[in-house]
Order: C-alpha cells, then structure tokens, then sequence
C-alpha cells in the first residue's frame, strides 16, 4: 500500500518529524503507521495528525482515504527522499528532476523503449518507455547529489534496480512502482 500518510503530509507542507513528536513515536513506528490504511488508524493518531494540519479529524481523514483511493502519487524531490522511498518499498512514487540529459539523443530514448504492460500503459499512455539501464539511472542518481560517493550511489542504483520497475513519464518524471506488485 502506497503511504498515504507521507504524501498528505507532504500536501500540506509537513514531514514526519513534525508528527513523530506530537504523537511521541519513533521513525519506524511512524513508517509503520503510514503504510496502514487510513481506516485503520487509532483515534489517537487520526486526531494528532489532524491536529498538526489544524483541521478536524474527519477532514484530515476524509482527505486521506481520497489519496487512498486515487492516483496520487509522492513526489520525490531529493535524494534524501529518494533513499527513504526505496529503503521502506513504496509501492508507487514519481520522482521529480531535470532529466533532460537522457533525451539529448534520438539513440538514448530508443535504447529505454521495451515491451511495456496494459498496466503502464492505462496509467500513462502517453509514454511507453522504461528505464531500464543502470548506466542512465547513475546519470539522474548523480543529478541529484553529485557529492554521494561513488559506493553508495552504485548500491542505491542496484537496489532500485531490483526493486522497481521505472517509466518514464517526461523530461521532468519518472514513475517507480515495485517490481513485485507486477506478480
């Protein structure tokens, strides 16, 4: 389940530690919490977080079992992010950057295109190529920190690799879903 509890956050320009403190909760707890469904929440949790949106709780969970419900995905926007996401398995999230260097060539795009599922292709049927090469997934991971060591961006690269499966959206997107929910 993608946590819709991260990307309501996220909506409303907060983050986990901000939460983590108001319901007395460790980071694993919190992550925890996030990836259960928004009908399972405590009472206690659906009105701390209400609380650090200052809305009522109805509305704050109203709003996340629409994210629930919908095609609304987490934005990743730094390598931090990116670390976290695939560190914890999120089942879907668009990652946001400059990726216009992967689309210099005619030749490069060409060398994404693969056979694509029903899936992919329903969701965002504009695009129908996939990231498939670690050699250009080292190209955005080094876009996004170009002081990372070498080490760790190569094992950020693998695990992703085989973890997700990455489509690209535009010069500005790429769309991660687990691999394993393809199954």
């Amino acid at each position: 389940m993608k946590n819709v509890l991260d990307i309501y956050l996220k909506e409303n320009g907060k983050d986990r530690s901000q939460l983590m403190e108001r319901l007395n909760v460790s980071k694993k707890s919190l992550s925890e919490i996030g990836k259960t469904d928004p009908e399972n929440y405590s009472a206690d949790t659906i009105v701390a977080i209400a609380n650090e949106m200052a809305v009522a709780p109805g509305i704050a969970l109203d709003r996340m079992l629409e994210i629930r419900d919908t095609d609304i995905f987490y934005h990743v926007k730094s390598i931090d992010e990116l670390k976290q996401k695939v560190k914890e398995q999120e089942d879907e999230f668009i990652l946001e950057g400059d990726f216009s260097d992967l689309f210099n060539s005619p030749s490069k795009i060409e060398n994404f295109e693969k056979k694509y599922d029903s899936y992919y292709n329903n969701v965002y049927p504009r695009r129908k190529t996939f990231l498939t090469n670690s050699q250009e997934l080292g190209i955005i991971l080094k876009s996004f920190s170009p002081t990372e060591g070498i080490i760790h961006t190569m094992i950020l690269q693998e695990k992703i690799l085989y973890l997700y499966m990455i489509k690209i959206l535009n010069k500005n997107q790429l769309f991660f879903r687990l691999r394993q929910l393809d199954y």
